[in-house]
This record gives structure tokens, C-alpha cells and sequence, in this order.
């Protein structure tokens, strides 16, 4: 072997042991943008919240019509309409919000696009629950927030999803709960 054919391996060598590291060593992308889960956790967290709200009401009460709103999103996030409405949606099917539904006297009104979405998505759901044509007597909303922190090598968004229930008429709050979510991303971010 010649030394120009011994300095060719040595560089091939070096190249593919550099390109084995590099390939070990990257991780996978990071992001601090909610993820499905954390959607799920907040609609769960909230429907525990708010199957409270009901616990005094029985089945003699005047029933209640509930008008669900999709997420106000006034996070740096962008979210898709999906996305705003997906809390809500699992809100409304949990199955502790289903017992409450039948025991409380409580139906749902969401708009006609949402709820046919909804029947297909989870068939049997909202049966016999949805107050269609009914005028609604509450109104359950959720506003969402951000607050970003960063620097050369990480970024750190506090999420904060503020949800009330009012009564229509006296524009009353008659639940509120915060459902509060921290997410990090590490590493060096290039534009």
C-alpha cells in the first residue's frame, strides 16, 4: 500500500467514525408546542373539574343546556381549528361527563359541523344529550395562553388553559378552573 492509499483509508476511516457519532449522538427534534397528550391530559383534568360543578344538581333539577366553545387561543402556538376543539370534545365524551350528563340533567349544544364530526368519531356518544334547537342556559369556554422563555440552547413554554362555565342569563361563572402545562425543548436552534 502506498502512503497516499494509507492517508485515503484514514480519511474514509475518520469520515464514516465521525458520521457514526454524529448519527448516535443526534436526538430526536424537540419542541415545547402542545402535543395530543398534553390535550388530553387538560380535557381530563378538566372534566374531573368540572363533573364537581354537578354534584349538587339531581334529577328534579331544571335541566341545564350547556353551549360548549372551542379553546380561545391566545398562546404563541398556532392551532388548527382541530386542535381548538379537541379539548372540548373530549370534555363532552368523557365517561365521567357522560354519567354526569344522564344524573344531572345537563345536554350539550356544540355546532351542527362539531356534532356530526363527534357521532362519527365516537358513535353513541352524545345520544340522547345534545340539546339541539334548545336555547342554551350555560356556556362552557376555555381561553389559552403562553408565555415563552428562551435562550441559545433551550426554550421553555408555561402553558395556562383557563376554563369557565357561566350561566347565560346573569352572565354568573358557576365553575372556573386552570389546568397549567410546562414544556421544554432542548438544544441549539439555527435559523
Amino acid at each position: 500500500m502506498t502512503c497516499h492509499s494509507i492517508s485515503s483509508l484514514r480519511t474514509v476511516a475518520f469520515a464514516l467514525t465521525l458520521g457514526w457519532l454524529g448519527a448516535g449522538c443526534v436526538s430526536q427534534p424537540q419542541s415545547s408546542r402542545l402535543q395530543v397528550e398534553d390535550f388530553q391530559d387538560m380535557a381530563g383534568a378538566m372534566s374531573t373539574s368540572l363533573s364537581r360543578a354537578f354534584a349538587e344538581r339531581g334529577p328534579s333539577d331544571e335541566p341545564w343546556i350547556v353551549s360548549i366553545q372551542r379553546v380561545t387561543n391566545l398562546s404563541g402556538d398556532v392551532l388548527t381549528e382541530g386542535e381548538q376543539w379537541y379539548p372540548m370534545g373530549k370534555l363532552v365524551s368523557s365517561r365521567s361527563m357522560q354519567r354526569l350528563w344522564d344524573e344531572h340533567r345537563v345536554k350539550v349544544v356544540i355546532p351542527a359541523e362539531r356534532a356530526e364530526l363527534l357521532r362519527v368519531q365516537s358513535p353513541g356518544v352524545l345520544d340522547g344529550h345534545l340539546g339541539e334547537g334548545q336555547s342554551p342556559t350555560h356556556v362552557v369556554s376555555a381561553t389559552l395562553r403562553s408565555v415563552t422563555r428562551g435562550g441559545f440552547d433551550a426554550r421553555t413554554d408555561l402553558y395556562s388553559a383557563e376554563f369557565e362555565m357561566t350561566e347565560r342569563a346573569s352572565g354568573t361563572p358557576v365553575w372556573n378552573d386552570r389546568f397549567e402545562l410546562k414544556r421544554q425543548a432542548l438544544g441549539v436552534i439555527w435559523d
